[in-house]
């Protein structure tokens, strides 16, 4: 009967060890390197949050943000700047800027009228430069 007992106990000796050292060693380690991750983001987030309610604050007007901007540039002289090309509102011209894989991103076309039609992540646009800036409209509440 001893024997039973002290092969169970040589046998159960590794699990328990196991055990004992997840439990008191490596959870509450783990546990406290999660709250400080934590802890530490949501001071990030806290912090890009005051700086961006400050300039919001700060710049009472704020630029339209449409979803070609990082792929089409409506420069200030009534000028567009898609693809490393630069094209006036007044040529006419079709032209698609794709990104590092080849996806179209953003497709600018002219008739030469001065109206730029723009389409870029499913949404259409169209861009006017009209006194000195420019004008840019959704196409979805219009009719075509």
């Amino acid at each position: 009967m001893m024997f039973i007992y002290s092969f169970c106990l040589v046998v159960m000796t590794p699990f328990l060890a196991a055990f004992a050292v997840q439990q008191f060693i490596i959870v509450p380690r783990l546990r406290k390197e999660l709250f400080e991750l934590n802890a530490r983001r949501a001071g990030r987030v806290q912090q890009a949050l005051a700086v961006a309610v400050q300039s919001a604050w700060l710049e009472p007007s704020i630029a339209p943000n449409y979803p070609f901007l990082g792929w089409l540039d409506l420069k200030t002289d009534g000028t567009i700047q898609i693809a490393g090309q630069t094209f006036s509102a007044t040529q006419q011209f079709q032209i698609t800027a794709r990104d590092d894989h080849h996806i179209p991103r953003a497709t600018a076309i002219s008739r030469g009228t001065g109206d730029v039609l723009i389409n870029s992540h499913g949404q259409a646009f169209i861009a006017r430069f009209h006194q000195g800036q420019w004008q840019v409209q959704s196409t979805t509440g219009l009719s075509q």
